[in-house]
């Protein structure tokens, strides 16, 4: 992915500002959650949106999310 194809699945220009991107997936995401939206495609069309966000996120905003690593129950010595 790069950010043109990131911005696009956003729905976003080139031009777009951190709140626009930030705005336009908060919005995407509300459409095509699956709990509001069942369908196969909407799944899959929202999994490509957290894509995109996540690399504009990672690459672009300055952030990184950690949610997706999973930590030791214990710490061994």
């Amino acid at each position: 992915m790069n950010r043109i194809r990131a911005l696009a699945i956003l729905g976003l220009t080139q031009t777009a500002t951190k709140e626009q991107i930030k705005k336009s997936y908060r919005e995407l995401c509300k459409k095509l959650h699956p709990d509001d939206n069942p369908s196969e495609e909407a799944l899959k069309q929202y999994l490509l949106v957290q894509s995109a966000y996540e690399y504009l996120n990672v690459n672009e905003l300055g952030t990184v999310s950690y949610t997706h690593l999973t930590l030791p129950t214990k710490l061994e010595v």
